[in-house]
């Protein structure tokens, strides 16, 4: 096993003025340079960096930092998180290599050691709680039902409130502690009293909570758990926390990001445009994760009924065939982007390889797009498979421009297009898939 020391000095002030250094001991450490990152802009630029030595050693300096979570990245390793407290003059990290395994000891910092040992198995058993009391306020259940939740609210309370006791009594005023403390949900009152203390504190305006993951699981389980049943009052839900939060740009811009990947995420493709027309409009850039931000432009630019964007792509036989060219052929198009390299599109391959000899002469073609960089592993794959739909790429990968006017982050995506060339559905899975070609079809 092979160990490398990391010791990172927080030299505090009443500035937060703060200077980090480190060694990595016994270990030649592989980047030239190391750069460190802002917890709240973690897709933007550093906020500091520093060259490591021949020796291993390395220095932050001439930065003020504000308290809370910072990422430590260098290009060969698995990012660093650690908080940056103000009270603590010192942070010191032991990092053991074992194999391709980056393993973490925290050796002082009684706030990294906090958050290290409880931050991210306390928010697990407080969204688990959470959970278990959506369930018993909402869900109709039987006797046997009824017994297990409230055995699942037991144990997941008395382990809950056990590891706290531990936390704050062990690590107490670190900003861990004041974390799990805001996340732990009251269990003893009806949820209108829940729902109305829930933003009591207005903890996601704080711009310390800003800059630790604690405002992604408060918007979360509100999302989730404050909705009425079955979410029905989602959208008031919503307007809760965009209407608190536009009190502060920053809490506005991250509670926008948060709310739109809540909603990206269980495909409502309504809400998404109900929120960027209500308090989004032109301004996608306040959206601060880059994929995130270019599938919300996606759904919002390509929804149903818009026109899909045209482009000549080269087909597998060499020939440059545009979009619009192939689509009037088909009553039904399902536009894929796939790649020969993706272990997901691999395993849905032969469903969607079903699905087109299922409806391929009742009008439904596949115009599939790879993103493949090597022409042998892309012809490999086609003469494989025996791939007789429309094969294309430019074997530009990502870099390719029909990803941007697709706004596609994954693969696979779908697109149903018709002959008209109308985007008619746009499926994020097989199951979709499968359900909106039968009903355009059968």
């Amino acid at each position: 096993m092979k160990r490398f020391l990391l010791i990172i000095l927080i030299l505090g002030s009443e500035t937060y003025s703060q200077v980090f250094h480190g060694t990595f001991a016994d270990y030649r450490h592989p980047d030239k340079k190391l750069y460190l990152y802002d917890f709240i802009d973690l897709a933007g630029y550093s906020v500091d960096s520093c060259r490591v030595n021949p020796q291993g050693k390395f220095s932050f300096t001439g930065r003020d930092y504000a308290p809370g979570l910072y990422q430590l990245r260098g290009a060969d390793i698995r990012p660093l998180y650690f908080i940056l407290n103000p009270q603590e003059d010192e942070v010191e990290v032991e990092i053991s290599k074992n194999g391709n395994k980056q393993e973490v000891l925290i050796l002082k910092s009684k706030e990294n050691q906090a958050y290290q040992k409880y931050f991210h198995d306390l928010t697990r058993a407080c969204s688990d709680l959470e959970k278990e009391i959506y369930i018993k306020t909402f869900h109709n259940l039987d006797s046997a039902a009824a017994k297990i939740n409230e055995t699942n609210l037991s144990n997941i309370k008395r382990y809950l409130f056990k590891r706290f006791s531990d936390l704050e009594s062990t690590y107490p005023g670190t900003i861990t502690h004041q974390i799990i403390k805001q996340l732990i949900p009251e269990t003893d009152v009806s949820y209108n009293v829940r729902l109305a203390n829930y933003f009591k504190n207005r903890t996601i305006l704080d711009v310390t909570y800003l800059r630790t993951p604690m405002v992604y699981h408060k918007v979360d389980t509100y999302l989730k758990y404050y909705s009425g049943a079955n979410r029905v009052d989602l959208d008031f839900s919503i307007d809760d926390i965009l209407l608190m939060a536009s009190e502060s740009d920053l809490s506005f811009n991250k509670c926008v990001t948060l709310v739109l990947g809540y909603l990206d995420s269980v495909n409502d493709t309504k809400r998404i445009e109900f929120v960027v027309d209500k308090y989004v409009g032109e301004e996608l850039n306040i959206i601060d994760n880059p994929q995130l931000r270019m599938s919300i432009e996606g759904r919002y630019k390509l929804k149903i009924g818009a026109t899909a964007p045209n482009i000549s792509v080269p087909n597998h036989k060499g020939e440059t065939i545009a979009l619009h060219t192939l689509f009037k052929k088909s009553k039904v198009n399902l536009l894929m982007f796939w790649a020969s390299t993706c272990p997901h599109c691999m395993k849905e391959l032969p469903k969607i390889i079903k699905l087109y000899n299922k409806y391929h002469t009742s009008g439904f073609n596949v115009v599939a797009i790879s993103l493949d960089r090597s022409d042998s592993d892309w012809r490999n794959a086609i003469r494989h498979w025996d791939l007789e739909w429309e094969n294309l790429s430019d074997l530009k990968g990502w870099d390719s421009r029909s990803t941007d006017l697709y706004f596609t982050t994954i693969t696979p995506s779908f697109y149903l297009v018709d002959d008209d060339h109308k985007i008619i559905g746009r499926p994020i899975n097989i199951s979709q898939l499968n359900y909106q070609v039968a009903k355009l079809l059968d």
